[in-house]
């Protein structure tokens, strides 16, 4: 959720109406999961090297054992994780400083059409989606400190959650909305070479569905 660009200036904003994706909000939607997974990481580190750790507290009955099951349902919340990594770390590579959380259009602006842009035009969205499906899936896996520290019994721990549900899926719906207005762009900008584009990559997001 990290940009690998600063804001964009004003000037290179092409569509200045279209919701953008907050810096802080990314930041947020970032550091939330970070944060159970550096704590689930401690627990286990600690219980096998200290004895009676008091950092144990962080579990019910002050037993971190439960954290160290890995059922199935944890491996595919990596697998999503990773998956949605690398859609968007190809992503930033073939975009260059073109990528920004804004819709932007620079003087020098290119149409990118290699990597993962030569499978469907709109690849980094869908990668949200599915970063977002692997880190639900990774809560909700025994196991996982969320799960199994009963954190989503406690208040603090649902008002958490739930911003982070929200923020989380109202910049999905936020990314989507954009693919129509970045086509528009796209088409104005580079006529018969974005035809062509499209003509050899016909799908938004996902390979022979949309």
């Amino acid at each position: 959720m990290t940009s690998p660009n600063p804001p964009a200036s004003k000037a290179d904003i092409a569509a200045p109406g279209v919701r953008g994706v907050s810096t802080t909000g990314a930041k947020m939607m970032k550091f939330v999961p970070v944060t159970t997974y550096l704590i689930e990481a401690f627990l286990l580190f600690a219980n096998d090297r200290l004895k009676n750790s008091p950092w144990n507290g962080f579990m019910p009955n002050d037993d971190p054992s439960p954290l160290s099951q890995t059922p199935l349902t944890f491996y595919i919340g990596i697998l999503c994780v990773a998956t949605a990594a690398s859609i968007r770390y190809s992503c930033y590579k073939a975009m260059g400083k073109q990528f920004t959380y804004e819709v932007t259009m620079f003087k020098d602006h290119h149409l990118v059409t290699t990597g993962p842009y030569s499978i469907v035009r709109h690849p980094s969205y869908i990668a949200t989606p599915v970063h977002f499906l692997g880190i639900c899936i990774l809560w909700a896996s025994k196991g996982s400190w969320v799960q199994e520290s009963k954190l989503l019994n406690t208040l603090p721990g649902q008002v958490v959650v739930a911003t982070w549900l929200l923020l989380y899926s109202r910049t999905i719906v936020t990314l989507f909305l954009r693919v129509g207005v970045e086509d528009e762009l796209l088409r104005n900008k580079f006529g018969d070479e974005w035809i062509e584009w499209k003509r050899r990559v016909p799908f938004k997001l996902l390979p022979g569905v949309y």
